[in-house]
């Protein structure tokens, strides 16, 4: 069962969200629809990809008994895998547990990292061009068609030996930008929370990661490194 749903498909996800608005018209009176309906979708990837590595780590604690000790009793911390350092020890852990056993993953090359970076970002693209999202935030929209072009192959960037995104500043920063809107989503923060977004900053956002749509580029990423080292995991 675990492995059933740490290899189920994370855009599943944003098509039911997708299929969930697709009766709703383009009309002034349904603008306040946008941000429930995006925030309960980015709630559900962000849930979805926490428990996907809880999942694999309780998957090699079943055939790795001293790893499962250490787990256990809490040598080895990852809280709730919402941090990028968390998501990171779990990747050093799935790579070490395959280098334990003689079977070093095949980081990809710079051509296969620009070709899975673009299928993600073209998969997003396609959902998204022709939904009332789209419709409801443009310019949003259009800031992560720009932002997505700047993500390519870097030697110690995305999917490489130095973690998920490795020494790539930009990815790393707008993933710290995921996580702490996450939390004030998570925690409802967003009714009370003195300190969020200045609307200079917002409107500046000069890298384009500040939107939903970068936020849900950067998680189907994560997933795809893991996906991918798990089937490598278990597969061979």
């Amino acid at each position: 069962m675990h492995t059933d749903f740490i290899l189920s498909d994370i855009f599943e996800i944003v098509d039911d969200s997708i299929m969930s608005a697709s009766t709703i018209g383009q009309n002034i009176s349904h603008y306040s629809l946008c941000e429930y309906i995006l925030q309960s979708v980015f709630l559900r990837l962000t849930g979805y990809q926490e428990q996907k590595l809880k999942c694999i780590l309780w998957e090699i604690a079943s055939n790795d008994f001293e790893f499962r000790y250490k787990y256990l009793n809490g040598s080895i911390n990852v809280g709730e895998c919402s941090r990028l350092e968390d998501k990171d020890k779990v990747y050093n852990v799935l790579k070490k547990t395959l280098e334990d056993n003689g079977r070093t993953f095949p980081f990809p090359n710079e051509n296969e990292t620009n070709r899975q970076i673009s299928e993600i970002r073209d998969k997003l693209k396609l959902k998204f061009e022709t939904t009332i999202f789209k419709k409801w935030l443009p310019r949003e929209y259009s800031r992560f068609i720009d932002f997505s072009k700047e993500i390519q192959y870097r030697a110690n960037g995305y999917f490489t030996t130095n973690g998920i995104f490795g020494g790539d500043n930009c990815l790393n920063e707008s993933f710290e930008k995921l996580y702490k809107h996450r939390n004030r989503c998570a925690h409802n923060l967003l009714s009370y929370q003195s300190n969020v977004p200045k609307l200079d900053d917002l409107i500046k956002d000069n890298d384009g990661s500040d939107n939903y749509f970068t936020r849900i580029l950067l998680i189907c990423m994560v997933d795809n490194v893991f996906t991918r080292m798990f089937k490598y995991y278990i597969y061979k």
